[in-house]
């Protein structure tokens, strides 16, 4: 209950310059993902290997993974990452050892991250925590960019919409909603124009302001 402000976000400069991509990696891709966050567990970002490994088992290698970030391992994770991170590998040792890593380009660190938004097609969230927004979603909606995520929350990411969203993570049939939305470019572009949309709905900077100064105006009546 209460009043709800969301966070403000500004469009994506129209001149941003993409992110410079390995020649080698952008080979046979029509569509590229991008994954913008640091790695950790919650976070589920090892979750795009299984997908890939899906995704060229259906024959859609065409389909690339750019993730942004740190993407170290630590011992404590289970099975094959503890155990990879034990012989001091990262994410990028997974994909490798999955048969996957002509699909991924780890960039590390990133400190424009907007670049990379403008180099991508769609931005991917595969949290454990099913919590689909955050900085990440609202600048990639504000870029144009569906998105993909896992929750029940469906203010920013909704599907159909503005991109995919799965109440619980399900790698097979994401595989298939991707295939979908790969394939049909003016669906893609629709849900482009509906992310942005809805992100300047509620993530408006005047907009904001204004229902502030109301409730601001509203206490001191009050008062």
């Amino acid at each position: 209950e209460g009043d709800i402000f969301y966070n403000i976000v500004e469009p994506l400069p129209a001149e941003t310059p993409p992110w410079a991509l390995d020649a080698a990696f952008l080979t046979g891709k029509s569509f590229l993902l991008g994954c913008l966050s640091n790695y950790s567990w919650t976070r589920g970002t090892d979750r795009l290997i299984d997908l890939a490994v899906l995704l060229k088992k259906a024959g859609r290698d065409d389909i690339g993974f750019v993730v942004a970030g740190t993407h170290g391992l630590t011992p404590s994770m289970p099975g094959m990452l503890g155990k990879i991170a034990r012989q001091g590998g990262g994410l990028d040792a997974y994909a490798r050892q999955r048969g996957v890593a002509d699909m991924f380009s780890f960039t590390g660190h990133v400190s424009e991250p907007e670049r990379i938004l403008a180099a991508v097609d769609a931005v991917i969230k595969p949290t454990r925590e099913a919590n689909p927004w955050g900085r990440d979603v609202l600048e990639a909606m504000a870029a144009g960019k569906p998105v993909i995520s896992v929750g029940e929350y469906d203010r920013f990411v909704e599907t159909g919409s503005t991109g995919i969203l799965q109440p619980h993570w399900d790698a097979g049939a994401l595989v298939d909603a991707m295939g979908q939305l790969v394939d049909d470019k003016q669906e893609t572009e629709r849900m482009s124009a509906q992310a942005r949309a809805r992100v300047t709905e509620y993530c408006d900077g005047p907009t904001q302001s204004e229902a502030l100064r109301l409730i601001w105006q509203r206490v001191a009546g009050a008062s």
